[in-house]
């Protein structure tokens, strides 16, 4: 973080209570905490932001955070009879309506400060972090890139991203995400992006927005946001993309396999997919039809930022994806995709597209967790579920979980013989050891809540 006066940080930002206007005057931030457990013991020019979430509450970290020499503190202005104020001697307290918000807005103005950067938000129902992941690789062959770390997408995450930016960053690439209304348009409103992709949209986190289309209205306000100068990215092979297109300030570019031209796949592998590109053979360490969109979108932005057909090629390459997100482990003679990190219907249907394409003699294993935040639609997704498994290459399907049971069912309905629901980890991961064979394969697909990324472990232990 480059060193900022508090009074540039907070401009605009109402402020419910102050103890020292002349220390505010003069305060120099030179980084921001959200926990003190990181927190350097006596560094200076540290502003510490009390936040109150449903399972912590930061206004009771304020003592230890002053015992590390914090010298300024945010804090949510109802709470202050839980602030020690008369043992912050020398504290600049700050006092907001929300600190969350206030968080946020305090990015927003830290960014102001960089008129060069050029600023990008990326949303969409899935992929968004390896789409991100893949522009940051290729635009990095020519630029220097500051990019939002794993999946740092909301208020917390995107601000720690935004203090990361320093003085010579040409680009600045943040991932936004959202599982309630509204949050976009603020993660837009702290960014303020003059670029914006979005990857697909589908019923991810339903449960909260009640239908798709107002999925796609929420995420479509990363690009109201967007000015008459910028840039639109959107997926041409999503059903959406006329919506998301229609009545924007800002030019137009598509992804996609049917957008990009002489973007060839040419083999789809357990971890990699060979594609060609203007000629160009590329090895890309993501399995997955899916995926090669997620790279198409890097092409195209990598194209309209003047990269060659070259460097976008090698920054494809040199992409590697994060743990949970197609990484791949061999135990026993068997290998297991690990896709546990997140899921939800279009994610899912996209790892049995996954089994179906790949070349591969084995058999095919799929182990399901449940999808999360699908609301009143959760029996609805999860029987759905079960449609494309059986009519899939998929050879045996376990489920784990209790919204599964929908898909264990509706697939005994269906005729699909080779399925079972656990009830839990330690008997799945009994049963997979008992029954695959050397030259299987095993996916892992559940939302975070489900922690399938521990039956890796427990299967090695067996």
């Amino acid at each position: 973080m480059v060193a900022k006066s508090i009074e540039e940080l907070f401009k605009d930002i109402h402020i419910d209570f102050l103890n020292d206007k002349k220390l505010f005057e003069r305060f120099v931030v030179k980084s921001v905490s959200t926990d003190t457990r990181v927190i350097e013991d006596g560094k200076k020019g540290v502003v510490f932001f009390a936040l109150k979430g449903d399972n912590f509450d930061g206004h009771n970290f304020v003592k230890d955070a002053l015992s590390k020499g914090v010298e300024a503190v945010v804090f949510n202005v109802q709470s202050i009879d839980t602030i020690p104020l008369s043992r912050g001697k020398n504290v600049l307290f700050i006092g907001v309506e929300d600190t969350y918000r206030a968080l946020g807005l305090v990015a927003r103005n830290y960014l102001r400060g960089f008129k060069r950067l050029k600023k990008f938000g990326l949303t969409g129902s899935s992929g968004k972090t390896t789409t991100r992941g893949l522009i940051q690789s290729v635009l990095s062959q020519k630029y220097s890139v500051v990019s939002s770390k794993k999946s740092y997408n909301n208020i917390v995450g995107v601000s720690k991203t935004a203090f990361e930016v320093e003085e010579g960053y040409d680009f600045y690439v943040q991932e936004m995400g959202t599982n309630h209304p509204g949050e976009i348009g603020f993660l837009s409103k702290i960014v303020e992006p003059g670029f914006g992709l979005i990857t697909n949209i589908g019923p991810a986190h339903i449960g909260f927005f009640g239908s798709v289309e107002s999925i796609a209205k929420e995420k479509k306000e990363l690009l109201n946001c967007l000015p008459k100068n910028g840039i639109a990215f959107l997926n041409r092979d999503n059903e959406y993309f006329d919506f998301l297109s229609s009545g924007l300030k800002a030019k137009v570019e598509a992804f996609g396999l049917s957008a990009i031209d002489e973007l060839k796949i040419k083999r789809l592998n357990i971890e990699k997919s060979l594609v060609n590109y203007k000629n160009i053979d590329i090895e890309i360490k993501l399995p997955g039809r899916h995926n090669v969109v997620n790279a198409s979108a890097a092409i195209k932005v990598g194209l309209v930022f003047g990269l060659t057909h070259e460097e976008i090629a090698k920054g494809l390459e040199s992409f590697v994806p994060a743990p949970g997100r197609g990484s791949i482990h061999r135990i026993g003679g068997f290998v297991i995709v690990d896709e546990s990190y997140n899921a939800n219907p279009i994610s899912v249907e996209a790892s049995i597209n996954y089994l179906n394409d790949i070349d591969f003699a084995g058999r095919r294993y799929f182990v399901f967790g449940d999808m999360a935040e699908l609301g009143e639609w959760s029996e609805y997704y999860h029987r759905k579920v079960a449609e494309w498994v059986a009519n899939s290459r998929i050879d045996y399907f376990y489920t784990v979980g209790s919204e599964t049971r929908y898909t264990n069912s509706e697939l005994n309905k269906l005729g699909f013989k080779n399925t079972e629901h656990f009830d839990s980890l330690e008997h799945l991961s009994i049963a997979l050891k008992e029954k695959v064979s050397e030259g299987d394969l095993v996916l892992i697909k559940g939302s975070r809540i489900m922690g399938l990324e521990r039956l890796i472990n427990l299967i090695e232990k067996i």
